[in-house]
């Protein structure tokens, strides 16, 4: 997912529309289209694989202008935040997005992993930063210090991280 991003940067570096195009290429028209019609097609996806596409979005969106990569973006953010985020923010389980809206089944078992955390992270802030909406900021708040600070818990003599928060 997260080659849309890398060819978009390499746009923004060089200035040759060649890596624009080859970051339209990596785009999964199934995913963007879903995503840019506001359409929730996500249970039973891998979270992480599709969150970092809709950061790929957003870049490509920065700097080409494209409505569509705008629209997938935007769009993805708010269905996962709204229909797969848990209290921490952290969404899916087993590293899949589940039914929308259908977040109590989550409970009690492995629990969200961090890494789609840290790119939903990545996500709000570039959408901050294009839209200007605070519910990014608020989302980046919470989701920091209930998800990702969350995976330390280390004594003064052992440190231990975990990848993935389990709510009871």
């Amino acid at each position: 997912g997260g080659m849309v991003e890398v060819l978009s940067d390499a746009y923004a570096l060089s200035g040759k529309i060649k890596f624009l195009d080859a970051a339209r290429r990596f785009t999964r028209d199934n995913f963007a289209a879903a995503m840019s019609g506001n359409r929730d097609d996500l249970s039973g996806r891998h979270s992480n694989f599709h969150v970092p596409m809709a950061v790929g979005a957003a870049i490509h969106y920065l700097y080409s202008g494209d409505e569509r990569s705008g629209k997938t973006a935007h769009n993805f953010f708010h269905i996962v935040h709204d229909h797969h985020t848990l209290c921490n923010g952290g969404n899916g389980n087993n590293e899949r997005f589940g039914t929308p809206d259908l977040l109590t089944y989550r409970l009690g078992q492995r629990g969200p992993e961090t890494c789609s955390s840290y790119n939903m992270l990545k996500l709000a802030k570039d959408l901050f930063c294009q839209e200007g909406d605070t519910e990014y900021l608020d989302y980046y708040e919470n989701t920091m210090w209930n998800h990702i600070l969350a995976i330390h818990t280390s004594t003064h003599t052992t440190p231990k991280i975990a990848i993935q928060v389990t709510i009871h």
